[in-house]
Order: C-alpha cells, then sequence, then structure tokens
C-alpha cells in the first residue's frame, strides 16, 4: 500500500487517462495518503479558475460571488491537504489566499468605489488587473 512506485504509476495512468474524474483521484490520493499530489491538483485547478475569471470579466455580483467562493474553495482544500502532507508553508500560502477570497467575499456588496478594488488588488499583487 505504501509502494512509492505502486502510487507513481497510479496517478501517471489516471492523470491523462481520466483527467476530469476528479472522484476518482481524490479516492485514490486520500487511501494511498498521496496528500501532497491532491494538494497541488486543486492548487492548479484554482489557478486555472482564476486565469479564465481574468479573461472572461463579467460584470455581475452573482456572477463574482460564484466564481469567488469557487476559487476560496479552491484555496481552503489545498491548505488542509498540504497540512495532511505536512508542507506547512504551502498550506500557509493557500490559507492566506483563502482569508483573501474570504474577506473579499465579505466586502464583495460594500464595494461602492473603485480604490476598494485596488486593495484587494494590492492584496494579490496583481497590479494588471
Amino acid at each position: 500500500m505504501h509502494d512509492e512506485r505502486l502510487n507513481t504509476a497510479l496517478f501517471d495512468f489516471i492523470t491523462p487517462h481520466r483527467p476530469n474524474d476528479e472522484h476518482t483521484f481524490t479516492s485514490i490520493s486520500m487511501s494511498l495518503n498521496m496528500h501532497h499530489e491532491l494538494a497541488i491538483r486543486y492548487r492548479d485547478a484554482g489557478k486555472r479558475l482564476l486565469k479564465i475569471f481574468r479573461f472572461n470579466q463579467q460584470t455581475s455580483s452573482a456572477h463574482l460571488s460564484v466564481t469567488l467562493q469557487s476559487l476560496l474553495q479552491y484555496h481552503s482544500d489545498p491548505a488542509d491537504t498540504f497540512y495532511l502532507a505536512e508542507c506547512c508553508c504551502q498550506s500557509e500560502q493557500c490559507l492566506k489566499q483563502a482569508r483573501l477570497l474570504s474577506l473579499q467575499l465579505e466586502l464583495l456588496p460594500r464595494f461602492e468605489h473603485c480604490w476598494h478594488a485596488f486593495i484587494i488588488d494590492d492584496a494579490y499583487n496583481e497590479h494588471t488587473l
């Protein structure tokens, strides 16, 4: 069960052959205690969603709220999973992002001025937005 070669072989098979089967990937990762690989997958999915969000700027606050909630989940899940893998620095980095997203969700209804967006933008170090 803890054969590193078997674990690697399973992931090498699952990744290209079943790329959208998150349930199988998560189940195998958790059973084989491969938390680090699972956390990386969650984090990368969050990065992809953020890129898509940046290119498809929607102005509705409902769409923004749903996207922020998804991003929050994609950062809090890897924070927990990196912690299980004993990768504390990566866990803390994801946790910081999750906290920023949570704050942004909380402040979303109160955004009345453009400068509020710049505060959040500065916190993410994304000045191109």
